[in-house]
């Protein structure tokens, strides 16, 4: 269990004071970067919105080398997810330096507006307490990601 109860309910205490002190990408950014080094498993975090026919990057954090500016919506975990709803989390490798991505869908209003996407360290495996976890965490930001302009000048 990468992450049990007692460390979720603090975590999403933290993002929430976050969410009340800064608006925006710099919450998304902060909000990337609080997770990435509170959770030893996690690599980079990055937050997507949704710009039919892709999704582009609106904020990330971590020590993980930077992840793509864009995301394909027809191809990829962060497309599966955002299409589908819910989580999509890549197939398990034989290789352990190959990192585990999961993604969850950021949900506002009954729209899928984008995608939160959890890229694993080397060895580390994400698993249901993830994808509960960040679904938690996706709920906390839609409002956020769903603001609007704001977002698009990055």
């Amino acid at each position: 269990m990468t992450v049990p109860p007692r460390r979720a309910t603090p975590a999403l205490l933290q993002i929430d004071a976050i969410l009340v002190r800064l608006a925006g990408a710099d919450a998304l950014a902060e909000i990337a970067r609080y997770l990435t080094a509170e959770f030893d498993s996690y690599r980079s975090l990055a937050v997507y919105h949704r710009e039919d026919p892709v999704l582009k990057r609106s904020a990330w954090g971590g020590p993980g080398p930077e992840p793509p500016g864009e995301l394909p919506m027809d191809a990829g975990g962060a497309g599966t997810a955002v299409r589908d709803g819910g989580a999509s989390r890549s197939p398990p490798n034989a290789d352990p330096s190959v990192p585990v991505e999961l993604a969850v869908a950021v949900e506002a209003a009954g729209a899928r507006v984008g995608a939160l996407v959890v890229v694993a360290r080397p060895g580390a495996t994400l698993d249901g307490s993830d994808r509960r976890f960040l679904t938690d965490v996706a709920r906390r930001i839609a409002p956020t990601l769903s603001a609007g302009p704001s977002l698009r000048l990055l």
